[in-house]
């Protein structure tokens, strides 16, 4: 008898964690799955802006709302055909499962939720803070963003002895943007966080997905790590890049100690 008293307790308890584990600020974050699949948790409620991604890298953000051990990621929109005054609702329904600070385990409940994730019937995500690979030995990255054209508006090259090199295109002479060839040596503070946000950024199995447009910048990442060359081209890179790529422009390109360089280079082009 007192043992199923026990067992009932303790069943209890891991209900009650279960659903206790579903507080919007424990789930925070960026969780991402070995095939880069993405939740990205910011808000709840109907103003709130989240995103998912499956592993096609297809993306799309939802508004989230949280019922009991549900994670419920709404599309939510109208029709011209009923005048926009009719709301519908999509609902991408996941079921947490388990749920640490460095992992999620959940189970697609709902039809939407199903098709988005191939039928998978749960999904295994950790942390982006937590998926830091220390085995990544940095050798060289290249770095290309630009509006169509044959030549980029930036283009970057920064190697393992913190030698980088950046050059800006500005042919219609906006005096807003910087143009000519630049070089620095960068400082260890700053080389040190290039490392960490390649560590970070699930280099070996980073994946761009193949989105043609002109309404944005093409991204193209070249990086040689390991022996190896990883090469990422698209007008939409995934928001697991994110970090990396912003940090590439804000604070490679924008570097303080750049100074202006006759040398010339041809750096690698895709």
């Amino acid at each position: 008898m007192i043992s199923h008293r026990i067992a009932a307790t303790l069943t209890l308890i891991l209900l009650c964690s279960s659903i206790a584990f579903a507080q919007p600020e424990k789930l925070k974050g960026i969780w991402i799955s070995s095939q880069l699949e993405m939740i990205e948790i910011l808000h709840t409620g109907p103003e709130s802006v989240n995103y998912m991604c499956s592993r096609e890298l297809k993306e799309n953000f939802f508004h989230l709302f949280i019922h009991g051990d549900t994670l419920s990621f709404q599309a939510r929109y109208s029709t011209s055909s009923t005048h926009n005054q009719v709301e519908y609702v999509d609902r991408y329904d996941l079921k947490i499962v388990r749920s640490s600070d460095s992992e999620l385990v959940v189970e697609p409940i709902s039809d939407f939720s199903k098709a988005f994730f191939w039928d998978k019937p749960s999904i295994t995500l950790r942390k982006k803070e937590s998926l830091t690979d220390r085995t990544i030995a940095f050798e060289k990255l290249v770095y290309h963003s630009f509006y169509g054209g044959s030549a980029p508006y930036v283009s970057l090259q920064v190697d393992s002895a913190q030698n980088l090199y950046v050059h800006f295109r500005n042919e219609y002479g906006d005096k807003n943007l910087r143009k000519g060839t630049y070089s620095a040596v960068l400082d260890d503070d700053t080389y040190n966080k290039l490392i960490d946000q390649l560590q970070n950024a699930q280099l070996r199995a980073l994946r761009f997905s193949d989105v043609k447009g002109a309404d944005s910048p093409i991204t193209t990442l070249i990086v040689y790590f390991n022996g190896k060359r990883k090469h990422l081209k698209s007008i939409a890179p995934p928001r697991v890049a994110r970090d990396l790529l912003g940090f590439i422009a804000s604070q490679l390109a924008r570097y303080p100690g750049l100074k202006p360089t006759s040398e010339v280079r041809e750096l690698e082009w895709p």
